[in-house]
C-alpha cells in the first residue's frame, strides 16, 4: 500500500473525528485537491483557499443532499495554524501556502475517498435527522404513532448529539403550542377583565 496515501487517509480520519459541530478541515483539503487537479495549483493565497473551501462546501451539499454538519465559517488561522498540523499545507510566504506533495501526489484517490468518509461519519452521527428536512419524509414517518415513537427512541440512543436535537425539537413544539395557548387565553382575558396580559407574551414564553 502507498504509505503516503495511507498517511493522508489517517490524517483525514483524525480531522473528522475531532470535528465537534462542523466538518471544516477535510472540506478545505478537498477544495485544495480539486484546484490542484483542475488548475495544477500547489501554491495558494489565503483568499484562494477560502474560495476553494466555499466551492467545496457547495459541492458537498449536493453530494450529501443537505447542509447539516458542514459549512462552518472560514478563518484565516486555518491555513497558517491548523492545516500544517495535519501536513496538508506549509507556509511559503506571507499569506501564501504550499500544498504538501504527499497530498497532491494522491489527489485523484483522495478526491474519490473524502466524500465517502464524510458521508459515513455524518450519517452515523446524525442518523435519520437529514431526512426530516424533506416534508414528504416527515409526513411518512408521522403516519403511525407507534412507529414515530419508536423512531424517536432509536434516534436519541445513537449519541448525545441526537438526544439533544430530538429533545430540543420536541420541547420547541410543545413550548410553541403552550405559548400560543397562553397568548389566546390572555387575549380572551383582556376582553373579559380589561387587562391585556399579552403584552407579557415574550416573558411568559
Amino acid at each position: 500500500m502507498n504509505l503516503n496515501y495511507q498517511y493522508c487517509i489517517e490524517q483525514i480520519e483524525s480531522m473528522i473525528k475531532r470535528s465537534k459541530t462542523k466538518i471544516i478541515f477535510p472540506i478545505i483539503k478537498y477544495g485544495l485537491l480539486t484546484e490542484f487537479i483542475t488548475e495544477n495549483k500547489v501554491v495558494f493565497t489565503d483568499s484562494e483557499i477560502k474560495k476553494s473551501y466555499e466551492k467545496a462546501v457547495d459541492k458537498f451539499k449536493i453530494i450529501l443532499g443537505h447542509d447539516l454538519h458542514i459549512g462552518g465559517k472560514y478563518y484565516d488561522a486555518y491555513p497558517s495554524r491548523n492545516m500544517p498540523k495535519y501536513g496538508v499545507l506549509s507556509v511559503v510566504s506571507n499569506k501564501k501556502y504550499g500544498l504538501s506533495k504527499k497530498y497532491y501526489e494522491n489527489a485523484n484517490e483522495l478526491i474519490h475517498d473524502i466524500p465517502s468518509l464524510l458521508k459515513y461519519f455524518i450519517n452515523n452521527k446524525l442518523g435519520d435527522i437529514p431526512l426530516f428536512a424533506l416534508p414528504d419524509k416527515r409526513l411518512e414517518k408521522a403516519k403511525d404513532d407507534q412507529e414515530f415513537f419508536a423512531l424517536i427512541e432509536n434516534q436519541i440512543e445513537i449519541n448525545p448529539t441526537n438526544f439533544e436535537i430530538f429533545c430540543f425539537a420536541i420541547l420547541k413544539v410543545h413550548l410553541e403550542k403552550f405559548a400560543c395557548k397562553i397568548y389566546r387565553d390572555t387575549r380572551t382575558s383582556a376582553h373579559d377583565k380589561g387587562v391585556d396580559l399579552s403584552t407579557n407574551f415574550g416573558v411568559i414564553y
